[in-house]
């Protein structure tokens, strides 16, 4: 099993999350849609902070290097959390 989490931080949303567990097929899909996004860029610090980004994505699998994707787009970030109900047939399993 694979976990992605969205986290956007806007001032009128000072913090939303949208964390789901998913198989690792998922996963693979999710990464690809932000790699293949010309709005996110990857990150490759170990733990990239909110205040230096805001808007970031975190997908971990088993036994591999966590992926860290960002934009500065809050409007990106929103789409994201949609294409992400899209890609796993549902909503997230927790939403703060």
């Amino acid at each position: 099993m694979s976990t992605i989490s969205l986290v956007s931080e806007t001032e009128t949303d000072p913090y939303s999350c949208f964390w789901a567990e998913i198989p690792a097929g998922v996963a693979a899909d999710a990464a690809t849609y932000f790699f293949d996004s010309p709005d996110w860029h990857t990150v490759l610090e170990p733990h990239p902070t909110r205040e230096a980004y805001p808007h970031c994505v975190t997908i971990e699998n088993t036994d591999q290097v966590p992926m860290h994707f960002t934009t500065a787009d809050p409007a990106v970030a929103d789409a994201a959390s949609d294409a992400l109900v899209a890609l796993l047939g549902r909503g997230p399993d927790s939403l703060h």
